[in-house]
């Protein structure tokens, strides 16, 4: 084990570490290993000259995680106590510069060995300075803070939101129902999803997020008609004719249509 302070980066670093993931982001494979290496961990997260401490909470910088999900509740488990404090939630639950230093210390594991080439908001909460990718809200996108909102929320139930095969990928139903806001804090929602596409390990069935597909456009739709990215989509049009809000999970698997009914 080797335990790590809390810290949080000072501006400056965040700014070069978000420099850094846009040229690997914009350059992808024509970065060769070691200066994408460089690139991932030029700023250090044990580094005064980078980030300040702000907490005797610990970190053990040589956990392992098969998943996002255990990543959260790793996490939740570590900064719980931390955050459950008013005054340090205030300041650091969206706080871009903290979870940034989060994922720093675990930078290895979530590029996946430094191979991934992903778009900032996956490293940088897209947050104030750091939201660059227009209007469109992305901060559930971020690798260790949405992993931690899930768990602090749901317990071992947000398993159905992870990607269960390894860290790095986010997986679709984050995508789908938590990149909305008429759905993704939705009780209704979650335990529809649980009803709906929770397998017996409770992470989601196969393909349960499956885009839409088509054989002949106007003819044969082949996957995607029971998916949580349609779900999501019509809902949004169904919460124009109904109090979407204050449904329960069987009201919405009625009211969707055919192919989501429970």
């Amino acid at each position: 084990m080797a335990f790590i302070k809390l810290h949080i980066l000072k501006k400056e670093a965040t700014d070069q570490f978000q420099e850094n993931l846009k040229t690997i982001y914009k350059y992808k494979s024509q970065i060769d290993e070691n200066e994408r290496r460089r690139l991932f961990t030029e700023i250090n997260p044990n580094d005064p000259n980078c980030c300040e401490i702000i907490s005797d909470f610990e970190l053990d910088k040589t956990v392992t995680f098969s998943n996002r999900f255990e990543f959260g509740k790793y996490l939740y488990k570590d900064l719980g106590g931390f955050l459950k404090d008013k005054n340090e939630r205030k300041k650091y639950s969206n706080n871009p510069h903290f979870w940034s230093w989060v994922v720093l210390v675990y930078i290895e594991q979530l590029s996946n060995n430094f191979k991934q080439s992903n778009r900032p908001d996956r490293y940088i909460p897209a947050m104030g300075d750091y939201k660059i990718y227009g209007s469109h809200n992305t901060a559930h996108r971020h690798m260790a803070r949405e992993a931690y909102r899930l768990y602090e929320r749901f317990g071992e139930e947000s398993k159905i939101y992870f990607n269960k095969k390894n860290l790095f990928e986010t997986g679709n139903i984050i995508e789908s129902i938590r990149s909305r806001q008429d759905t993704s804090n939705h009780d209704g929602i979650h335990k529809y999803l649980l009803l709906k596409y929770k397998d017996k390990d409770g992470y989601a069935i196969p393909k349960a997020a499956e885009p839409e597909k088509w054989k002949n456009r106007d003819i044969e739709k082949i996957t995607g008609r029971e998916s949580t990215v349609r779900l999501a989509k019509i809902y949004r049009r169904l919460n124009i004719n109904y109090v979407g809000p204050l449904l329960n999970a069987f009201e919405i698997g009625e009211k969707v249509g055919p192919g989501f009914e429970l």
